[in-house]
């Protein structure tokens, strides 16, 4: 079975990506069964929003694989929202903290790949300090790792060939960037 956000690359278009999984979200975190109509109108509202600013990314010019991971992310955190207040922290954008000089995720609902655009355009507007150096790279290590596995996995689902590993190869968790059990990295 194709992961939708594999078939969202594999489309390789942002729009046409994007909007499969918005069809997703909405399939799956707005179901009247799930949850009440309140909960649903805030996910769906900053759903919509989430998309808007995304796409914004889009005309900027960052990657498109980039931006389908960073959009499947922020809707799995929204379709568990229950709250208007978890909503508008989802939405509030992945802003790093300093403590004490050492660069740390800012809130639970951190997306790195989101992070790592911030600091693209942070590095084109000013000089960045070491801390802020090194909080980017090592993000941008990470998000490229993630990237390749995903590569690694559409170029199997390509199909068959004896140099290529086949999907069950690449564990969901290097795919989506969670650890064992489902927790992410921080």
């Amino acid at each position: 079975m194709i992961d939708t956000l594999c078939l969202a690359l594999l489309l390789g278009d942002f729009q046409c990506g994007g909007q499969l999984l918005m069809a997703e979200f909405c399939l799956d975190a707005l179901r009247p069964e799930t949850v009440p109509e309140s909960i649903r109108k805030l996910r769906s509202r900053g759903a919509d929003l989430q998309f808007a600013v995304i796409s914004g990314f889009h005309q900027e010019g960052f990657r498109t694989d980039l931006l389908l991971i960073l959009l499947k992310k922020k809707l799995e955190l929204l379709a568990c929202a229950t709250t208007q207040n978890q909503v508008q922290e989802i939405l509030r954008g992945s802003i790093p903290r300093d403590h004490a000089g050492k660069i740390e995720a800012g809130s639970p609902y951190h997306v790195e790949e989101e992070e790592l655009i911030y600091w693209s355009r942070v590095s084109k507007a000013a000089p960045m300090t070491f801390a802020a150096k090194t909080r980017a790279l090592e993000l941008f290590e990470r998000c490229r790792e993630r990237l390749e596995a995903y590569r690694a996995w559409n170029r199997s689902a390509a199909g068959p060939s004896a140099d290529r590993r086949g999907s069950a190869d690449v564990p969901r968790e290097q795919l989506n960037g969670t650890a064992p059990g489902g927790s992410r990295p921080v």
